[in-house]
């Protein structure tokens, strides 16, 4: 399976690891300019690993006493201000006959710092980083083991190895080991040495000790004394890099990983291992590495591991640990580590495999925090592992991914309690069950050793060629059980038997007969049909020609057939992109078989990728844009690149607070434009949108101009009387009424009463103003109504309070007005109805009378031009009875 690197980011923090096993987990360690990002709860204080250039390492190691501690004089050297250098010390053992490798691989470069504990992280780190010479500063991370702990001694079957639906599992849910040996008579050989980077192992265990490896110049030679030059001393069964000190300190998490690799089989007792030969021929042999330790705070060097095993003779490294941080990410001390063993595990100090493989293979456990990421399993140089329980379904642990490679037996406790665990040794020769990604990872690393333990060096057997045999012959199937987790739990369960069958027999893949070519852009598309026995595509390209005999002289990319798309035909499509543009290219494909042997090679055809094409910018929308002079317009844009390039993007025409270009996404704009703030007048912006050719081709500049008119100012239209009935009425007023703008914008109104005891008033969100009656009286309130850009139209209301409370029985309320009155007069009512309208003088005389239909929005207009002036008297009647009454002065 495919897996991703995250870029490391520039933040400085320390490893942390964890065992794989359920509960307990430990802690890997980093800090520096551009180390993995994680909070200082998942780091070591007080201790971070840099990397210098290679003059200042040159002047350090002259101050490096055999363990590699710096006197004085080289701490000095390090010149790091401000976090209190305690001590400083190489990362890596320097020197011995493998130093040239050593040297070759960088590790001379590496120094662990210890400083006050009290500084944070962040703050080291950043002080290490501008510290001359010093290239790169990371903390150290803690680490975890990755199950929980054993509860109980078992003497059930290991169904991880042969599941018969034992204990009402799922029969089959296996990795086929019974079968395995059945078949093909493989037990494990001595010949192989596995490296267990964990807990303490229990190297006396009853059903262990015979397949620990030993450091033969060690155990013989004089005690204190570095015997065979490796740099350790008394490393007789591995080291203790918790203590830096050869005494191992056994442990429960240890014990059970090593057991399920190597468990001596076949002798009366105990339990099996996946590689623990067959008594009395022995197994594969295993070496102790502790990185973990009870009631130690902190989990050892861990990079140290990689390199002890790869310096003395391990070919296959079982890791079940993790950062004890689900956000860490690799260290590059951690992957200096790793790449230094897979490169030169198995081979001599000058190169020549001496092993039964080429290369190192570094097995982890995925991690148990149910989680899509996991480092430093994620890494793609290590071979990933999941976990499924015994009726073939995920773990609920179980980390998950596109990264994870494989999957294997890990166990679960809520499937019949500890039987649905995995069983192993224990301590004090005793035997019991654990759960966890943890075991699962060894029982990988178990079948990997079988497979190992069919070859020998004259094979040229390559770690590559291993890793993909495990992927490959692992069972799909498992997915059966697992549809929600498709693809996230590697290319299926391990399995044995095919495994070995692929080891003892590994058939060529008939070689590729032809192929379709075809460009777009400066992506070259390939067509191929699957030939029989074929695993892996290789394509071979370069824009200089080759030939199907020097393949060498090309570029090379590789693609595992069953993860590439197919085309109706059942043919596979491959592409080739970031190509030169307009570039003719040689290209050929090549067949290979499950563990990466290439067939004959047909002859590369020529193929010509086409020319660059700029990137296209679309608009959401058409037309002009024209603004009224307090408008907005929001318009979107979206950028697509033909060819699939990188994109940049640039503004012209911002303006603060008026034109604003922000990115939604890589490929889309957003344009918003306020004309409130500006004058009127045509303007004009642009987006340009530039591939990562450096190319004129590549680029595309949209300009979009947009107007902006000129400001209408508002006007004052109408007046408007409103009449409240009594006391206490309201009436909801709309001041839009009275006001007309041909840009039709929203106003801010201004409200100003001749006298604030008759109404009151209350403006509401939507500009209405509700009006409530206090007193019986007129107002003239004046009305000033702004629009955004500041100019402003001013008006009035009369409002009026006909009543000063309920009217009594065969009364209604009257208003009068205008008073005084020169042409006319009108009258209104509370209450709408048919009256006598009758005008008298002082004396009594009636000067007018009529018959209306009068309310609060009829009133009744009297005509004064024959009446002189005057005080006079007005009386609505109704049914013959006075129902009001009031008085107006003529003038």
């Amino acid at each position: 399976m495919m897996k991703t690197y995250r870029i490391i980011l520039p933040v400085a923090l320390a490893s942390v690891l964890w065992a794989c096993s359920v509960d307990e987990q430990m802690q890997p360690q980093t800090d520096a300019p551009a180390g993995p990002s994680v909070s200082d709860e998942g780091t070591v204080p007080g201790i971070m690993t840099v990397k210098v250039s290679d003059d200042l390492a040159d002047r350090l190691l002259e101050y490096a006493d055999e363990q590699g501690e710096l006197n004085a004089d080289g701490v000095a050297l390090l010149n790091i201000s401000g976090i209190n250098v305690t001590g400083a010390r190489t990362s890596f053992h320097i020197g011995g006959k493998f130093e040239k490798r050593q040297r070759a691989a960088g590790l001379h470069r590496w120094f662990r710092i210890s400083y006050d504990e009290s500084v944070p992280v962040s703050k080291a780190a950043g002080n290490a980083a501008a510290a001359p010479g010093i290239e790169f500063a990371e903390p150290v991370m803690k680490i975890k083991k990755m199950s929980v702990e054993m509860n109980d001694v078992g003497y059930e079957r290991q169904w991880h190895y042969h599941n018969t639906g034992q204990y009402g599992f799922t029969p089959g849910i296996d990795i086929k080991l019974q079968e395995a040996w059945d078949t093909y008579g493989v037990f494990g050989s001595s010949d192989v040495i596995v490296a267990v980077a964990d807990q303490g192992v229990e190297y006396s265990h009853e059903d262990l000790n015979g397949n620990m490896w030993v450091n033969e110049a060690e155990l013989n030679g004089e005690p204190g004394v570095d015997n065979d030059g490796n740099g350790y001393v008394d490393d007789v069964y591995g080291y203790n890099f918790v203590r830096n000190n050869s005494t191992i300190h056994p442990e429960a998490h240890g014990t059970h990983v090593a057991g399920t690799i190597a468990a001596v089989n076949n002798n009366s007792i105990g339990v099996c291992g996946v590689a623990g030969g067959k008594y009395p021929e022995k197994g594969v042999k295993l070496m102790a590495l502790q990185l973990l330790e009870e009631g130690e705070q902190y989990g050892g060097d861990t990079y140290l591991a990689f390199q002890y095993a790869a310096d003395n003779g391990a070919c296959i490294i079982n890791n079940s640990w993790g950062y004890q941080s689900s956000d860490a990410t690799l260290t590059e001390v951690d992957k200096t580590a790793i790449d230094y063993f897979v490169e030169n595990a198995g081979m001599d100090e000058n190169g020549n495999q001496v092993g039964p493989m080429k290369g190192g293979l570094v097995v982890f456990a995925a991690g148990n925090f149910a989680s899509e990421t996991g480092y430093p399993a994620q890494y793609d140089k290590t071979l990933a592992v999941a976990a499924v329980g015994p009726t073939g379904k995920y773990t609920y642990y179980t980390n998950y991914g596109d990264w994870v490679d494989i999957c294997a037996p890990g166990g679960d406790e809520f499937i019949n309690g500890d039987y649905g665990q995995v069983l192993s040794l224990a301590l004090s020769d005793q035997y019991g069950y654990n759960r966890g990604t943890s075991m699962a990872c060894p029982h990988v690393t178990g079948v990997a050793a079988l497979v190992l333990s069919t070859k020998t060096p004259e094979d040229g057997f390559t770690a590559d060629n291993l890793f993909k045999l495990l992927v490959n012959t692992a069972d799909p199937s498992i997915y059966e059980y697992n549809m929600n987790r498709s693809g996230m739990l590697g290319s299926g369960m391990l399995d044995a038997v095919a495994a070995l069958g692929a080891a003892m027999e590994t058939p060529a893949a008939f070689p590729v007969t032809g192929f379709d070519a075809e460009s777009e852009g400066n992506t070259i598309t390939l067509t191929v049909e699957v030939p029989e026995n074929a695993s892996y595509f290789y394509v071979y390209y370069d824009n200089r020609e080759f030939t199907a005999d020097n393949l060498e002289a090309a570029d090379k990319l590789e693609f595992r057939i069953e993860d590439l798309d197919q085309a109706s035909d059942g043919r596979r499509t491959m592409t080739i992109d970031g190509l030169n543009f307009n570039t003719p290219y040689w290209c050929t494909v090549v067949s290979a078989n499950i563990i990466g042997e290439e067939s004959a090679a047909p002859d590369p055809v020529i193929i010509t990728t086409k020319a660059n094409r700029a990137p296209v910018i679309t608009p959401d929308q058409t037309g002009d844009i024209v603004l009224k002079a307090s408008g907005t317009v929001v318009r979107t844009f979206t950028i697509t690149e033909p060819d699939g390039q990188p994109l940049t993007r640039e503004f012209d025409g911002v303006r603060d607070d008026i034109v604003e270009l922000v990115s939604l996404s890589e490929r889309s704009v957003q344009l918003t434009i306020n004309a409130v703030y500006s004058d009127p007048g045509e303007y004009e912006c642009s987006i340009t949108a530039r591939d990562n050719t450096g190319e004129e081709t590549g680029v595309t500049t949209l300009k979009i101009p947009y107007t902006i008119l000129p400001n209408n100012e508002p006007e004052f239209v109408q007046g408007k009387e409103i009449a409240l009935e009594s006391v206490g009425s309201t009436y909801v007023f709309n001041p839009y009424d009275c006001f007309y703008d041909k840009d039709n914008d929203s106003f801010t109104f201004t409200y100003t009463m001749t006298d604030d005891g008759i109404v009151s008033y209350t403006e509401q969100e939507n500009g209405l103003v509700e009006f409530t009656a206090l007193k019986q009286g007129s107002v003239r309130i004046a009305i000033t109504a702004t629009d955004p850009k500041g100019a402003a139209a001013a008006g009035g209301i009369t409002v009026s309070v006909i009543g000063s409370g309920p009217a009594a029985d065969g009364e209604v309320g009257m208003d009068i007005y205008p008073n005084p009155a020169r042409d006319f007069v009108k009258v209104r009512t509370a209450a709408s109805g048919v009256y006598d309208v009758i005008v008298n003088t002082a004396s009594g005389s009636t000067v007018y009378s009529a018959s209306a239909a009068i309310s609060l929005d009829q009133p009744h207009e009297v005509d004064l031009s024959g009446i002189a002036p005057g005080t006079y008297s007005l009386v609505l009647r109704k049914d013959g009875k006075d129902v009001a009454s009031g008085t107006f002065v003529r003038i």
